[in-house]
């Protein structure tokens, strides 16, 4: 007869370790000969808090995977021979902080067997595994133990670890479930606990291997120290094969090998850049919100230097579109760097990204919260100070606003805050709050008549326009109007308020009696030279047609793009082919100032009306471009150009009829006023512009009226 060794009396959880294996469904191997049946111990369901361990495998999101910081171990004993389905931790309140369901927002869980805790039992989801913990041969009165392991990043979880409170729930597949208040471990930790905390050696150059693998099995078995293998390693060991793995094809889960990659690169923060396109496109290719997360977050480490590739994708990627571009901007961390970002990008030799960030730049980007965080940049700053030359103005002003926040005070900058101010509210205009009344005195102010009153709506000072934002203490007793032939206009010097016909608050200097004929109906506060802008001479005419008729081919091209981009037109054609001119350009006289004894500053509008080719039936588009040009009459160069187009039976305002009224001359420099008219539109849309030199060439300074309001 042959005789076999009795097996030990150790236990863990005080049970016999034989009983524990026959819990967990593995077996022993099979005796020879008859035994005794060992007693089962009372099993009595517990959770106990043992603290922070070594491991790193929770993430903070509901996939697996480590977030760079040691889990919170939990060890669990639950008493139900089923099929074990959810984990759910909760706090003393009820609420939920961790759990395995996904698509709940709550961070996951990571689930092992007391006996081989660095095996998880779940999908890289978070999801248990369906065959998990299946309590096939469980004696009565034997249990189950677990060791549960969470991240702690969270202020709800640092709240728990400091005060480990609440229950820990097991929900089973036949429908009963477990609540199990959470208790302290004792200690010092028991030696049947102590090992829970630990983690083996690790290598890290073989987990990298196996997630390197064409093995799905071996890419899934290194995902939950995947994480902690590349904080070892050099970035450029794992970077290749993290960007690889982002282009991986699941076929369980959410996208759970990419999402691994995600987490690991996440890690590496600015050091993973180069892969910041690949999970650009990788992102704009995802359709599962929480992968889509974990995309984000990784670029979101990167910092600031991350915007270029982000919004400089090739154009002819057909997965790159403005509209992903700016979901993945916008869903960035912290969000208050929005700013930052789109300086940097603004500023990167990329020429697309610097382009989408100037389209994607609005007033919104001027909260108090962007302009607090990017004044404490000192890249950003010297970002601004670069961008306060911008040929965009919306860009001057978001730059002058980060200056004015660091604390610059320069003139120019003020100036630019207060445009900004009047384009976009209250974003800027907190920016001012701090600054004095304007003085009449300083500067020569431009004040627009209501009939009743002079509203100063501009001031020219050290080289510049800038609006008048403030409100004006007192004024002068006399005003110029802007063309010399008008008699000048009295007013009181005390300024009074005065409320528009959309109930807002202004301040005007009322007139003393009738207001003389004032064909502009502008005047400004101190007498100043004024030109009359005549029609061009003929041979200056001349010069001027032979350089439209060189522009026409191009013209017609810019045009048809522009009507591409209208909200009636879908197609996908080319837009150069799918319009004719129904007629030839119609030019209007151009209206020509000397600017030297050899030199012409011009202004003149040209009118095109174009038909679809395809439908003769489409609406009529009616566009108009306008050019300013400088030169001789032999040498006529343009210097700018704008387009409008307008189409018929959309409810547009019809193209307008723009006329140069005179130039005020100031410091040697001629400011254009030209009146805008829109015919048979009963008012709406006319105005005045107020133009002017800007590097080589014009730009429109502002669009005037008596008084601006607005109606919100």
């Amino acid at each position: 007869m042959r005789s076999h060794r009795r097996s030990s009396r150790s236990t863990v959880f005080g049970r016999p370790w034989r009983a524990l294996l026959l819990t967990l469904g593995l077996g022993l191997p099979a005796a020879a000969g008859p035994r005794t049946p060992e007693p089962a111990a009372p099993c009595t369901p517990e959770a106990l808090f043992l603290g922070k361990g070594q491991r790193d495998f929770a993430d903070t999101s509901e996939l697996l995977g480590g977030d760079g910081a040691p889990d919170l171990v939990l060890a669990v004993r639950g008493c139900t021979a089923s099929v074990l389905r959810h984990v759910e931790i909760s706090a003393e309140d009820g609420t939920v902080l961790w759990d395995t369901r996904p698509d709940n927002d709550s961070w996951t869980v990571s689930v092992a067997a007391r006996q081989t805790p660095e095996q998880l039992l779940q999908y890289p989801s978070g999801e248990l595994l369906r065959t998990a913990l299946v309590w096939r041969t469980t004696p009565q009165g034997a249990g189950a133990e677990l060791v549960l392991s969470v991240s702690g990043e969270s202020p709800r979880g640092q709240a728990f670890q400091s005060k480990p409170q609440g229950k820990v729930t097991l929900s089973y597949a036949d429908g009963a479930s477990e609540s199990i208040p959470l208790q302290p471990a004792p200690s010092p930790l028991p030696p049947a606990l102590a090992p829970l905390m630990g983690s083996p050696p690790l290598d890290a150059a073989a987990v990298l291997r196996d997630f390197a693998a064409e093995d799905v099995t071996r890419q899934r078995t290194a995902i939950p120290r995947l994480s902690e293998a590349v904080t070892r390693l050099e970035p450029q060991e794992s970077l290749p094969v993290l960007k690889l793995a982002l282009f991986s094809k699941s076929d369980r889960g959410p996208d759970d090998i990419p999402a691994a990659a995600a987490r690991a690169l996440r890690l590496l923060g600015p050091r993973a850049l180069p892969a910041a396109p690949a999970l650009v496109q990788t992102y704009l290719r995802a359709s599962y919100p929480p992968f889509k997360a974990q995309l984000t977050r990784a670029l979101s480490a990167m910092g600031p230097d991350v915007a270029p590739a982000i919004l400089g994708m090739p154009p002819q990627d057909s997965e790159s579109s403005p509209s992903g571009r700016k979901e993945l901007l916008d869903a960035l961390e912290p969000t208050d760097e929005r700013l930052v970002r789109l300086f940097r990008a603004l500023v990167s030799d990329d020429a697309s990204a610097a382009k989408q960030a100037e389209a994607l730049s609005d007033c919104k980007d001027a909260g108090p919260a962007f302009f607090a965080r990017a004044a404490k940049n000192r890249a950003t700053v010297k970002e601004a100070s670069r961008l306060l030359e911008h040929s965009t103005p919306r860009i001057r002003h978001l730059a002058a606003g980060v200056l004015l926040a660091s604390g610059e005070r320069a003139p120019a900058v003020r100036r630019e805050v207060k445009w900004g101010a009047l384009e976009c509210g209250e974003g800027f205009a907190r920016l001012l709050r701090s600054g004095p009344k304007e003085d009449p005195r300083e500067g020569v102010f431009l004040a627009g008549s209501t009939g009743m009153a002079l509203v100063p709506r501009l001031v020219y000072r050290q080289g510049g326009w800038e609006p008048v934002l403030l409100g004006l203490v007192s004024g002068p007793s006399e005003w110029f109007p802007i063309l010399p032939e008008a008699a000048p206009i009295r007013t009181q010097t005390k300024a009074i308020e005065y409320t528009g016909s959309c109930g807002t608050p202004y301040q005007a200097l009322p007139l003393l009696n009738q207001e003389p004929p004032n064909p502009t109906g502008f005047a400004l506060s101190k007498k100043t030279e004024a030109r009359p802008i005549a029609e061009a001479p003929a041979e200056l005419q001349s010069a001027i047609q032979g350089v439209l008729k060189a522009q026409a081919p191009d013209e017609s091209r810019l045009l048809a793009k522009q009507l591409r981009a209208s909200s009636w037109y879908t197609g996908e054609e080319d837009p150069t082919t799918l319009w004719r001119e129904i007629r030839p350009p119609q030019d209007a006289p151009a209206r020509c100032l000397a600017v030297t004894a050899s030199e012409w500053l011009c202004h003149t509008s040209q009118g095109r009306e174009l038909r679809s080719k395809a439908e003769p039936n489409d609406p009529l588009a009616s566009c108009q471009s306008r050019f300013w040009l400088r030169g001789s009459v032999t040498a006529m160069r343009i210097i700018q150009a704008s387009r409008e187009c307008t189409t018929e039976g959309l409810g547009d305002l019809p193209p307008p009829v723009v006329e140069a009224r005179g130039a005020l001359m100031l410091e040697g420099r001629a400011w254009w006023l030209m009146s805008v008219r829109r015919p048979g539109s009963d008012g709406i849309g006319d105005g005045d512009e107020l133009w002017g030199p800007r590097g080589n060439g014009m730009e429109r300074v502002a669009s005037l009226s008596p008084h601006l309001e607005r109606c919100d």
